[in-house]
């Protein structure tokens, strides 16, 4: 655990979508709230990992359409607050019989889809586990043919803001900038909070 500043660790997970996005022709968008704070003291690394999962599947199974990676956060006490990351797709969404198991070793919501789409159903099951290292929980809304949208919640200590501007970029919730995809009619969007105007 160190301290870090957790809106770039957001933008960092996101970064590594834009390729996969814009091939796909998919928006992506980031929303970190302005008000969430940004230096906290986390395993930056974990997190990532999570995030990394939650992306690639969101990716994956949607054909069209966008990813929105949200984050909000509610004080807890006066050093700690806890922090909500959301992924939400227009992919093809899972049926509610489903649902309940998804975070099982070795399923997935149709075992057809690892043959159209890859993967043998690890990835969810590492993620719910790695949030439970965390002390965190997780969970999941989805409707077939809709959407999905993955969250986990984690309460980390608050080690205070970093500046605006601190890191190229003019601070939380301030910028936005758009990555144009494969399809001209839609863009690679990542809306900041100190995450996306430096490139």
């Amino acid at each position: 655990m160190a301290a870090c500043d957790l809106a770039q660790v957001v933008r960092a997970a996101a970064d590594r979508q834009i390729s996969p996005c814009r091939a796909r022709g998919l928006r992506l968008v980031v929303d970190y709230a302005p008000e969430a704070p940004r230096r906290v003291v986390a395993d930056a690394g974990r997190i990532t990992q999570v995030l990394n999962g939650l992306l690639d599947n969101a990716v994956k199974f949607t054909p069209a359409g966008g990813i929105t990676l949200a984050v909000r956060a509610r004080p807890v006490d006066p050093r700690h607050a806890c922090f909500h990351f959301a992924v939400t797709d227009t992919g093809i969404g899972i049926p509610a019989d489903r649902l309940a198991t998804v975070f099982d070793r070795f399923n997935q919501a149709d075992n057809s889809l690892s043959r159209s789409y890859g993967g043998a159903g690890l990835g969810l099951a590492i993620s719910h586990q790695l949030v439970a290292w965390l002390g965190g929980t997780m969970g999941a809304e989805s409707e077939p043919e809709r959407g999905s949208t993955f969250w986990f919640e984690v309460t980390l200590e608050v080690a205070g803001d970093a500046p605006r501007g601190s890191d190229g970029a003019d601070g939380a919730g301030d910028a936005a900038t758009a990555y144009p995809s494969a399809n001209t009619s839609n863009s690679c969007l990542a809306l900041s909070s100190a995450a996306s105007t430096a490139r």
